[in-house]
C-alpha cells in the first residue's frame, strides 16, 4: 500500500525504480537515472498551434513522468493525464468513442486526428497511430 515519504526520503527515487534498467549501445545494461526520465520527457513535443488547455495538461504529463522517478505510481497518473487532452479534443470536434471501444483504437483515432491536426510530427507517434 503506498503512503506518504518521509521528509528525508523525498528527494530519493522510488525504490521501484532500481527493479528497471536499460540497454546501451555496448550491450551492457545500467539502471535507469533521473536525466533518462528528464530526457524522456523533454523527447515530447506538441506543435505551439495546439490548444493552449490541451497543452497544459500534456506538460502536466510531461512534468509527472520527470517525477515518477521520486514517486513510481506517478506513472499511471501520467497515462491517465496524457489521455485526458484526447478525451477534450474528441468532445470538441463532436467525436464520441463508444464506452466499449478498446483504448487502442481510440488512441489511434486521437493520433490520426492530432497528426491531421498538424500537432506533431507523425515519427513522434507510435507505429499503430501514425496514418496509412
Amino acid at each position: 500500500m503506498e503512503s506518504l515519504k518521509k521528509l528525508e526520503e523525498i528527494c530519493q527515487p522510488d525504490v521501484r525504480q532500481k527493479k528497471f534498467v536499460r540497454l546501451e549501445a555496448s550491450g551492457t545494461f545500467r539502471h535507469n537515472t533521473l536525466e533518462d526520465f528528464h530526457r524522456a520527457a523533454d523527447g515530447i513535443r506538441l506543435h505551439d498551434g495546439v490548444p493552449e488547455n490541451i497543452r497544459s495538461l500534456f506538460e502536466t504529463a510531461r512534468n509527472l513522468i520527470v517525477y515518477s522517478w521520486f514517486y513510481y505510481p506517478f506513472k499511471v497518473t501520467v497515462e491517465v493525464t496524457a489521455r485526458s487532452p484526447g478525451n477534450i479534443v474528441a468532445a470538441k470536434q463532436g467525436c464520441s468513442y463508444p464506452q466499449n471501444s478498446p483504448r487502442r483504437r481510440q488512441r489511434k483515432r486521437f493520433g490520426r486526428f492530432a497528426m491531421q491536426e498538424d500537432w506533431t510530427k507523425p515519427e513522434w507517434w507510435p507505429a499503430e497511430c501514425r496514418a496509412r
